[in-house]
């Protein structure tokens, strides 16, 4: 059987969006593989960014700290795992359910965000936070599914849910 290579960003988020639960405990892998699938198709822009979104200010603040800290070495003991995490590319927010929100919604109904590289996000993924941890509603089995239909490499994401 061929397997359909998918060619365009939209049909990517399409992709997604069939995922179950992928915006229950998915969202941060879904950023990564879409960064990932851009910049393996050569089609990360100039803005393309993970953003985190966080309905308290206290945990807004804690990550961003610690973000902005590039002597920090143990990231994974002290940053909390967001609310929820969306791609910033070509002028407007993407989820893993394909929705965009334009850089000038003022609708948006997190209060707080801020930037977080594909590796700081992987560090969250991966290991134990403080706080709150992922939903566990979504099935980490079907990683390497996304792998294997975007042509991406997803190995090093675990597929323990980290609660």
């Amino acid at each position: 059987m061929k397997t359909i290579c998918i060619k365009s960003f939209n049909k990517t988020l399409d992709y997604l969006d069939d995922i179950p639960n992928i915006n229950n405990g998915g969202c941060g892998i879904a950023a990564i593989a879409l960064y990932r699938w851009l910049e393996k198709n050569q089609k990360l822009s100039e803005d393309t960014t993970i953003f985190g979104f966080e309905l308290r200010y206290e945990e807004y603040q804690n990550n961003v700290n610690l973000l902005k800290d590039k002597c920090n070495n143990n990231l994974e003991n002290k940053l909390m795992v967001s609310n929820h995490y969306m791609i910033f590319h070509e002028n407007k927010l993407h989820d893993s359910t394909g929705s965009y929100i334009s850089c000038d919604d003022k609708n948006i109904s997190y209060h707080y965000q801020y930037e977080i590289s594909p590796e700081q996000l992987l560090i969250l993924i991966n290991k134990p936070t403080l706080g709150r941890g992922w939903n566990s509603f979504f099935n980490r089995e079907n990683v390497p599914f996304i792998a294997s239909k975007l042509k991406i490499d997803l190995s090093d994401i675990s597929l323990e849910t980290i609660c």
